[in-house]
């Protein structure tokens, strides 16, 4: 696990000179540095126990992994959801799992969660407690928690190498690297793509079938975008999966789940600020960034769905999904798929956004994107029918 200085520093002296000082900033920058270095460390610690307990991890093989890729709020959590059904196929990280992926921590777990099963299970509702009061106020946008499917993000959280860092910092142009681990210098590279190699080996080691095979290793993370040349050279045989949704949908949306947390901590900062703008941009250069992927990786190892198809038939897409993978539906995952695509049919989001909300404007958004207008069809005046923007 490399650890950025740099961008620690850097963080830490943003909390104090900035535009403008802000004591509730100040606070939960250095309040949530503490908590990222301390697991950090303790991480480091565990992972060289790992290789007394668990050495065998390495020599795990990580075959014909699967990554769905997509702009933020383009359907790659409910399209995620509904592959992780067939959990005899597919297997993928929980949010613990990310923050906490060390296999000495799980098997430290495991033996606390039969002590406290004999004791009519006090840790586990405390910590049900604590899981709903950190995230449950995020249900209507992102739902989540510590024992929800979750992507790969918080490893490069702990490595300060992520765009999440936008969450606790509205500078998001003070940190423009942590969106492309593709452009860090060769060693650093290395030691990354090693370092993300060891986690799916381990998380493979922990989830093996009882015949010692290991099901297959199902991503999803949005922000892969900057990552996917070190990703698609360390993973020859990976496969990807991207979903693409109307840009005017999807920026208003990001702008808003990612801003959130400044309502909090930079209260003073107007919606239609800079720094919205800026956030905004990210997605932008990731629309185009995704495409050069597409032409450079071709259909044989990027399938791509757009985001109405899988409204309209979720269903249908995961299989066309499977078809692509070169699997096929057992009679209980497409069990599973059905009962799951009827109950996404009766949700209804009370959560839309707008570009103007945000100083953006459809003119600007197009003249940027025109190219991914012209390649998916979609309407340069906006969406033809209202979709659900939530955390599909």
């Amino acid at each position: 696990m490399v650890t950025d200085a740099r961008r620690v520093l850097q963080l830490l002296k943003l909390s104090v000179v900035s535009p403008k000082f802000g004591i509730r900033r100040f606070l939960l920058i250095w309040l949530f540095t503490g908590i990222i270095l301390f697991v950090a460390f303790w991480n480091k610690v565990t992972a060289g126990l790992d290789y007394v307990f668990f050495h065998k991890h390495r020599a795990v093989p990580v075959e014909r992994p699967v990554f769905i890729i997509g702009n933020p709020r383009s359907g790659t959590t409910f399209f995620h959801s509904l592959m992780g059904l067939d959990s005899k196929r597919f297997t993928h990280f929980q949010l613990w799992q990310t923050i906490f992926p060390m296999l000495t921590q799980a098997a430290g777990f495991r033996l606390i969660g039969a002590i406290d099963r004999l004791f009519f299970r006090p840790v586990f509702r405390l910590i049900r407690r604590f899981d709903n009061w950190v995230f449950g106020g995020w249900d209507g946008i992102h739902k989540t928690g510590f024992w929800a499917s979750e992507e790969c993000e918080t490893f490069f959280v702990f490595c300060w190498s992520s765009p999440g860092f936008y969450f606790l910092t509205p500078y998001v142009e003070a940190f423009p690297d942590v969106r492309y681990l593709d452009r860090d210098p060769p060693k650093k590279r290395r030691a990354s793509k090693a370092f993300y190699r060891s986690m799916v080996q381990k998380h493979l080691h922990y989830s093996r079938r009882k015949d010692g095979t290991y099901p297959r290793y199902l991503a999803k993370n949005v922000f892969l975008t900057g990552r996917l040349g070190c990703i698609s050279e360390e993973f020859a045989e990976s496969q990807f999966i991207l979903l693409v949704r109307h840009p005017y949908e999807v920026i208003p949306s990001f702008v808003s789940m990612f801003s959130k947390p400044w309502s909090v901590h930079s209260p003073e900062i107007p919606r239609d600020s800079v720094y919205h703008r800026q956030l905004a941009q990210v997605v932008i250069d990731y629309y185009l960034d995704l495409e050069e992927h597409v032409r450079r990786l071709g259909p044989e190892r990027v399938l791509v769905i757009r985001y109405d198809e899988l409204v309209e038939d979720p269903k249908r897409v995961c299989e066309d999904a499977y078809k692509f993978l070169g699997e096929e539906i057992t009679p209980e995952a497409e069990a599973r798929l059905s009962a799951a695509t009827n109950r996404s049919r009766n949700y209804n989001s009370s959560h839309e956004y707008s570009l103007e909300r945000y100083g953006l404007t459809k003119d600007g958004v197009y003249e940027e994107l025109r190219e991914i207008f012209d390649k998916y069809g979609f309407d340069p005046e906006g969406p033809r029918q209202p979709t659900s923007t939530n955390s599909y």
